[in-house]
């Protein structure tokens, strides 16, 4: 399967590095282009145990990718997990906003 996570922060990194050791493909979008480019590049963007090792995998075996922007490859995957921050506003109620953009940008 082709899977793609959108955001690579906390639940996003740990679920598209497990994804990619069950032997899916991943593709990780995330608009933060530091984080990006060390995921690419063999670093975590978060501490997690095993999660250094598991991101070395994936990409040693080509299941894993990361980028910044939504492209044609998103016609081609199976799954999309959205995997973007909700953030609490002082009255404890979540900010969605940022589950619907993304959600919009991949419909469009």
């Amino acid at each position: 399967m082709l899977v793609s996570i959108f955001g690579l922060g906390y639940v996003g990194a740990t679920a598209a590095c497990c994804i990619a050791k069950q032997g899916h493909r991943v593709i990780g979008a995330d608009v933060s282009a530091a984080k990006v480019k060390e995921l690419n590049g063999g670093q975590s963007p978060i501490t997690e145990p095993g999660l250094q090792e598991l991101l070395n995998e994936a990409l040693d075996n080509g299941n894993l990718h990361a980028v910044t922007e939504i492209g044609d490859w998103i016609s081609g995957c199976d799954v999309a997990v959205v995997c973007v921050g909700t953030p609490s506003s002082p009255d404890g109620s979540h900010d969605m906003s940022y589950v619907a953009k993304v959600s919009t940008q991949i419909a469009q």
